[in-house]
């Protein structure tokens, strides 16, 4: 029985440090350097022409998403 406890010990124990070492990497003043960012933007280029992004984390906020609309073109990325 204390073999299979042992066992089990260290099959699960790398596991869970795994895991935390994942959290704590997108939680790193590193990981929100864009940050500021997020949100919802209106666009102008060339005087004349507008769209809108909304850019946004994604993935457990380990990812930034950028959602472009151009509406003059249907382009929507």
């Amino acid at each position: 029985m204390k073999c299979i406890s042992f066992f089990l010990f260290i099959f699960f124990n790398p596991v869970s440090k795994a895991q935390t070492a994942q959290q704590a990497h997108c939680s790193s003043p590193e990981a929100k350097q864009f940050d500021f960012w997020i949100g919802n933007w209106n666009l102008t280029w060339n005087d004349t022409l507008y769209g809108t992004n909304h850019i946004e984390k994604i993935l457990g906020s380990c990812t930034i998403q950028e959602n472009f609309n151009d509406p003059n073109t249907k382009l929507y990325r």
